[in-house]
C-alpha cells in the first residue's frame, strides 16, 4: 500500500514496526546506537526523567530480576571477584585511606547494634524494666503492652539501640497513635461503627430546670 494513501497513525505504526524489524535484523548495530545516545546530554535527561516518572516499575522489573538470575548474578559476581582480584584490593585500600573516620563510626554502630541485641537475647528481664520505666504508665495497660513489645521488637531487630530508647520513645507512641487511632477527635454527626445510629441520638436530652419550692 502506498504511503499518500495510509492515515498518520497507520504510517507511525509502519514506522515502528519496520524500526523493531531492523532491531531484530542489525541487533550489534542497535544495541551500539542505543549505547551512543544514552552517552548524549540529551539521552541522560530523557533516562532521568523516565526514571523518575516510573521508579516503583523499576524498582519492581530489578527485584523480579534479580529473584529470577539469582544464581546467574552470585556466579558472575564470584567470577568477577576472582578476575578483578587485585584490582578491587587497591581500591578497598584507597577508600580506608579516604574514608578513616566513617569506617570508624560504622564499626561503633556495629558494636552497640550487637551489643543491644545481646542483651535483650540474654537479659530480657533487665531490657523489659528499663523500657517500663520509659513509657508512662498513665497510658491504658494494652497499650503500655504493646509499646513495650514494639520498642523490644525494634531493638531485637537492629533498628533501635538501648541508649536511644529513652529518646525514641515517642516515636513509637506516634506510630501507635495513628495505627489505632487513639484520642483522635470524633464527631457526634458520625455513625458508630456496625450500625445506622450517630453518637448524637445516643445523648439523652437534659431535663427542664424546674425551681426548688421555698
Amino acid at each position: 500500500m502506498e504511503l499518500s494513501k495510509l492515515t498518520p497513525e497507520e504510517r507511525l505504526q509502519r514506522k515502528r514496526s519496520e524500526g523493531r524489524a531492523w532491531q531484530r535484523n542489525n541487533r550489534e548495530k542497535a544495541t551500539a546506537a542505543q549505547q551512543r545516545y544514552r552517552a548524549t546530554e540529551k539521552g541522560k535527561r530523557q533516562r532521568k526523567a523516565y526514571s523518575e516518572r516510573n521508579r516503583e516499575k523499576e524498582l519492581a522489573d530489578k527485584k523480579a530480576y534479580r529473584e529470577k538470575h539469582r544464581e546467574h548474578i552470585k556466579a558472575r559476581m564470584r567470577q568477577y571477584r576472582k578476575d578483578c582480584r587485585e584490582r578491587l584490593s587497591e581500591y578497598n585500600r584507597q577508600y580506608n585511606r579516604t574514608h578513616v573516620e566513617q569506617n570508624r563510626q560504622y564499626y561503633r554502630d556495629r558494636r552497640q547494634k550487637k551489643q543491644s541485641i545481646n542483651t535483650v537475647r540474654y537479659s530480657p528481664d533487665v531490657v523489659y524494666a528499663h523500657v517500663s520505666k520509659v513509657i508512662s504508665r498513665a497510658f491504658p495497660r494494652h497499650m503500655r503492652d504493646d509499646l513495650i513489645s514494639s520498642i523490644l521488637l525494634a531493638v531485637l531487630e537492629g533498628k533501635l539501640l538501648l541508649d536511644h530508647v529513652e529518646k525514641r520513645a515517642p516515636e513509637f507512641v506516634r506510630s501507635y497513635n495513628r495505627e489505632y487511632d487513639t484520642f483522635a477527635a470524633v464527631s457526634l454527626d458520625d455513625f458508630i461503627p456496625g450500625t445506622e445510629i450517630r453518637r448524637i441520638d445516643t445523648i439523652a436530652a437534659p431535663e427542664p430546670y424546674e425551681l426548688e419550692e421555698v
